[in-house]
């Protein structure tokens, strides 16, 4: 199954990050300090006890017809959300090579973290309160083709449904709370403002997936997964489920796979991860923030795993 070869893969290039003296698949081709437009995911701050709180913010922006990115800076006042705009980034373009059969292309950013840098954030907490904060994926929704639908053999339902609106493994905002990326309760204007489709695993009675069936999910006005919202989440309501989230657990998933088959013992909420990144937290009253790898700020899925690969596609 597509799905599971790519959360293979994940796990695979996670795995080569992380133990670096084990054997590793040979670069055929290299190309070096590319560049391209990516987006910024979303951040939402307010004070811990609701007060309006003054609050000094950077980041790198990208402006069109501009060579590099500007560094934009902004005094805010609590609750807000910053993120969203085009940024550049830097990467480099590898072809991996596996034994002599097996061929994949991967794009790693290279993460930069300076002024004018696409990882470069700064939040200054210029009050007399601690504020808290929260990041929410900025991810486009993709989908499988239709044909690839009509051509699977694993998914069990695949003529009872749209085959156009099946989502694509690896795509998405993380993370998910309910059935619906959290995004699109804040910016429900973001959300396809239709009825997707996640496919679930149909496990067999030995405990292997034996197939998969799609689950209609609405993600439109005022109907987002399992959720009913005729209004925007504001910042303090997105804040309560991060805080939730971070105090008990099983309450966002990192994606849809994860979520469709949380029960399962690998798929865990994000606050159960462990990983350096850290999607909620707190500054003190009078102190700074400044991003050296623990937010997650350009909107590439795997980032939300504390990886720097995105694009990748094998031969």
């Amino acid at each position: 199954m597509k799905n599971l070869f790519l959360k293979t893969l994940v796990l695979f290039t996670f795995l080569t990050n992380v133990f670096m003296t084990c054997s590793k698949p040979e670069i055929e081709t290299a190309t070096s300090n590319k560049s391209k437009v990516l987006k910024h995911n979303y951040i939402v701050v307010n004070s811990v006890d609701n007060s309006p709180a003054e609050v000094e913010v950077s980041y790198s922006v990208f402006i069109n017809g501009n060579a590099e990115n500007i560094v934009k800076t902004e005094r805010k006042t609590t609750p807000f959300i910053i993120g969203g705009e085009e940024v550049k980034v830097v990467y480099d373009s590898l072809l991996f090579v596996h034994g002599t059969t097996r061929r994949f292309h991967q794009n790693e950013l290279k993460m930069n973290y300076t002024p004018l840098g696409a990882d470069y954030l700064l939040i200054k907490n210029l009050s007399s309160v601690a504020i808290e904060y929260a990041v929410i994926g900025n991810q486009k929704l993709e989908f499988l083709s239709a044909d690839e639908i009509a051509n699977s053999s694993d998914i069990v339902n695949k003529n009872e449904i749209d085959k156009s609106k099946v989502v694509k493994y690896p795509s998405g905002a993380a993370p998910i709370y309910k059935a619906t990326p959290v995004l699109y309760l804040i910016k429900p204007e973001l959300a396809p403002q239709t009825t997707i489709y996640v496919l679930k695993g149909i496990y067999s009675s030995e405990g292997g997936v034996s197939g998969n069936k799609a689950v209609a999910v609405p993600l439109k006005v005022p109907y987002f997964g399992e959720v009913i919202a005729h209004t925007p989440f504001s910042v303090a309501d997105i804040l309560s489920l991060y805080k939730q989230e971070y105090t008990s657990g099983n309450i966002l998933y990192p994606e849809y796979d994860a979520y469709m088959d949380r029960g399962s013992p690998y798929n865990h909420s994000i606050s159960q991860r462990k990983y350096y990144l850290k999607l909620y937290g707190t500054i003190d009253a009078g102190k700074t923030l400044g991003n050296t790898g623990q937010i997650w700020f350009i909107n590439t899925f795997k980032g939300s795993y504390a990886l720097d690969g995105f694009q990748e596609y094998e031969d």
